[in-house]
């Protein structure tokens, strides 16, 4: 899978869109005029935390939890800190290390305006907002929330960086000697650039878009060194494999995704460092996501193919079939796995609750499993042709009226190549109820045919002919010895006819034809040694003038027990010539 800019940005597009979709349809509200619905429930907000029932708890918690900070329990302090800002608009991914960034400009601001007496701000639940600065720039403001509690309100967050680049050269107030800087990985970063660079430009500060340029590089970078050497070692351990050769070169390059991974996982954590607002923050935080997925299942993808290749190459060697028919399954019930663990992993990434849409699932399963009987039906079709194997890959089958051989078994459907070369996909619900005539399961292939002779061939040479016929039969290295037929069989309107039946030991059709072609050979070559002639329909008409002669021999008998007595002689005869007849008696008339 080649991650294209184009592509990538376009499948980026397409799903922030459907975030923002969703995200809006939750938002909406009922519209005006219509009641809510009777069964709603009422749902009551969650008491106020007594750190944020007015001003005067709020600033206290912010002043404590940023001066603790900077002792043993840092996280802990910093998410209390956080938690003093009005952040309903940033995404809940970002909101604690955006929401650090923000609260240690808001402390750094204060610090350099003037010493802050909590005592003197209000305590009153219902009071004013506490104004501490307000500018054309931007404000530092305590206000109560929708929510009831009392924080710093989200002007106060959106400004506060522009306050930030005003203050920053003051010094502080008496009384305040600690700096805080340390504790925000983007403003310690800031503090390493020239003033210059801390200057706005289009969108950011120059310095930020120096250090992005600079993580993107080393992100390619370091992408380009974790693929080339996971590659290596990939091939150096394919290598002791035999068959991988064969192997698909885009398949074997598995570290490719492995590197883009890593690139994705660096700038996930080096994104804190930049200080970016939160939209671009967010977005770039989307993206990183879904590319890191898309690493992951181009990774999946190509471990999959890798590994099922292999093992079919070693079931290829074996004279066991199944799994020949079990590898392709296995290959595709792994690919699926790796994309419905990749919608997943986005759709937790994008905050869709799974718990509701798995107790769905829980709830309608009945419903789901008559809804797709025809899915379960052909599942339990393939699950019937792993289990009862009444074909393998490559075997001849009719099924249904459709004659050919079987290419590929899936989830759904099993493939055939007919002998025209089109390819019949027949539902595996079919296998299920439906009677297979395999023919690929034969042991030996049956030949039948009549081999039609003159009628003026003398009976000794049918008799030769047919010897020769059955000795072929034992002499032919594919043909069955224990069991065939080769007799004068019926006479016809034009010819005596020679059953031939024979059966012929080969793997496919391909070597019965040419198993065929060899011994229809030798049977012509036979004929010809012995003067054969093979017949072909024909009509005679004799023409003759009917004379007054007396009795000869040969003629019709004058009486009817006459003719019986000429008859037993002739078949007498005739019997005494044929081999392995013993006569009876001491051979006289009967």
């Amino acid at each position: 899978m080649r991650f294209e800019t184009t592509s990538f940005f376009a499948h980026l597009l397409i799903l922030l869109l459907f975030a923002t979709g969703v995200a809006h349809a939750q938002d909406v509200a009922a519209p005006a005029g219509q009641p809510a619905p009777a069964t709603a429930a009422i749902v009551q907000p969650p008491p106020v935390p007594k750190e944020h029932q007015s001003p005067r708890a709020t600033m206290k918690t912010f002043l404590e939890a940023m001066r603790d900070a900077q002792g043993e329990f840092k996280d802990r302090n910093l998410k209390k800190a956080v938690d003093c800002l009005n952040l309903s608009g940033v995404a809940e991914d970002i909101r604690l290390d955006f929401g650090t960034d923000r609260a240690v400009m808001i402390k750094e601001v204060m610090d350099r305006i003037r010493y802050i007496n909590v005592y003197a701000i209000s305590s009153a639940t219902d009071a004013e907002p506490y104004r501490f600065l307000e500018r054309d720039e931007g404000e530092i403001v305590i206000d109560k929330a929708d929510n009831g509690e009392w924080l710093f309100t989200q002007r106060t967050v959106e400004t506060i960086p522009d306050l930030y680049r005003i203050y920053e050269d003051r010094e502080k107030v008496f009384g305040v000697t600690d700096s805080i800087q340390n504790l925000s990985p983007s403003l310690w970063l800031r503090s390493k650039f020239p003033s210059y660079l801390k200057q706005p430009g289009f969108l950011l500060e120059y310095w930020q878009w120096i250090s992005l340029v600079c993580l993107i590089a080393i992100g390619y970078l370091l992408q380009r060194i974790i693929a080339w050497v996971l590659n290596m070692r990939v091939m150096a351990s394919l290598k002791k494999r035999p068959g991988w050769q064969n192997l698909s070169p885009k398949d074997t390059q598995l570290g490719r995704p492995l590197g883009i991974f890593f690139q994705v996982l660096f700038w996930w954590v080096c994104l804190r460092f930049l200080g970016l607002p939160a939209t671009a923050y967010d977005l770039i935080l989307d993206a990183a996501k879904v590319m890191a997925t898309l690493a992951g299942v181009s990774f999946g993808l190509k471990a999959v193919n890798v590994g099922t290749d292999l093992a079919l190459m070693r079931a290829m060697r074996t004279d066991n079939k199944f799994d020949d028919l079990l590898v392709p399954l296995v290959k595709r019930i792994l690919k699926t796995l790796v994309f419905v663990t990749a919608i997943l992993v986005l759709a937790n990434f994008f905050g869709e609750d799974l718990t509701g849409l798995l107790a769905g699932l829980g709830l309608g399963g009945l419903a789901f499993a008559l809804a797709a009987k025809d899915i379960l039906g052909n599942l339990f079709g393939s699950l019937t042709v792993l289990m009862d194997r009444p074909f393998h890959i490559g075997d001849w089958i009719v099924v249904e009226g459709v004659e050919g051989t079987v290419e590929e078994v899936g989830f759904r459907s099993t493939r055939v190549r007919t002998f025209y070369n089109s390819l019949v996909t027949i539902p595996n619900s079919i296998l299920t109820t439906t009677p297979v005539d395999n023919y690929g399961a034969r042991e030996y292939r049956r030949t039948k045919t009549y081999l039609s002779v003159t009628y003026d061939t003398p009976p000794d040479k049918i008799e030769a002919f047919c010897e020769g016929i059955r000795e072929l039969v034992r002499l032919h290295p594919d043909t069955r010895k224990d069991y065939f037929h080769v007799y004068l069989n019926q006479f016809s309107a034009s010819s005596l006819d020679i059953l031939l039946y024979v059966f012929f030991k080969v793997p496919d059709w391909g070597a019965e034809l040419k198993a065929r072609n060899d011994f229809f050979l030798g049977v012509l070559r036979l004929a010809e040694e012995l003067g054969v002639e093979f017949a072909f329909p024909t009509q005679t008409l004799h023409l003759h003038q009917e004379e007054d002669q007396g009795p000869e021999t040969g003629m019709p008998p004058a009486n009817t027990r006459e003719a019986h007595r000429l008859g037993r002689e002739a078949a007498k005869k005739a019997i005494d010539r044929l081999p392995g007849v013993e006569k009876e008696g001491n051979g006289s008339d009967r």
